[in-house]
Parts: C-alpha cells; sequence; structure tokens
C-alpha cells in the first residue's frame, strides 16, 4: 500500500515564473499544472503578468491568463521573507545571485519539500531543483 502524505503536502511542485510562461506561451509541461500538482506565490504571479505584458499580450489576455493560477496560489510569512533574504545572501556568497522574488520562491518551496520547477538555468544544481 502506498505511503499516505500529511495534510497539506498534497503538492509536489513550485511553480517558478520561468516555468508558468512556458506553460502559457508554449503548453508544454501541461501534466505539471495539473489540480494539485504545484503551488505558486502571488510574488510569481506578479512576474508572469508583467513579463506576458512586455511580450505583447494585451491586458485583458493576460489577467484571464493569470486568473487560471489562483488556485495555485500559497501565501508566505513575515518569516518567510526573513529566510529567504538570509538565503538570498548565502547564494551571493556562492556567487549565485537569486532575485528577491525567486529568493522567496525558493525558500518557499525548500521550506514546504516541495520541488523547485524551473527553467532558470541559475538553479541547476541545487538541491529540490526539477528542471524539465
Amino acid at each position: 500500500m502506498g505511503r499516505w502524505k500529511k495534510v497539506g503536502t498534497i503538492s509536489r511542485y513550485f511553480y517558478d515564473s520561468w516555468v508558468i510562461l512556458e506553460y502559457l506561451n508554449t503548453g508544454r509541461l501541461a501534466g505539471y499544472f495539473r489540480s494539485t500538482r504545484g503551488v505558486t506565490t502571488w510574488l510569481q504571479v506578479m512576474e508572469v503578468f508583467y513579463a506576458l505584458l512586455r511580450d505583447g499580450k494585451s491586458e485583458s489576455e493576460a489577467r484571464d491568463l493569470v486568473v487560471a493560477l489562483q488556485p495555485h496560489l500559497i501565501d508566505f510569512s513575515f518569516d518567510d521573507v526573513l529566510g529567504a533574504m538570509t538565503l538570498r545572501i548565502q547564494m551571493a556568497r556562492k556567487r549565485r545571485k537569486l532575485s528577491y522574488v525567486d529568493a522567496i520562491g525558493y525558500y518557499t518551496a525548500r521550506k514546504r519539500r516541495l520541488q523547485f520547477l524551473t527553467r532558470d538555468p541559475g538553479f541547476r544544481g541545487l538541491p529540490g531543483v526539477v528542471v524539465p
């Protein structure tokens, strides 16, 4: 018999902005976006909305695309922000630059024991990262 998962751990992935954009723009990676497979924060959605507008989508089109992400949204706490900024400093000392949004995303994924799903090459080789 399979192992039971603890409540709140059904999701397996944390969606980085790069992966969300690839999915929205090409349809690739659709299997990762099935119901309950993953989560993200409003910060990643903010980046995605901006990128869609920057790349020529109308505000209405971009809004329709990001609204579909609402069921996948999770929140983060003040302590998560502090932990993410500590992680960002540690990564900078190792010559890996993370944006504020990337630091929150990666920290949140690690804290919740989720695989950080990204197409960002800057994350290659880090623990818990999946680059499909």
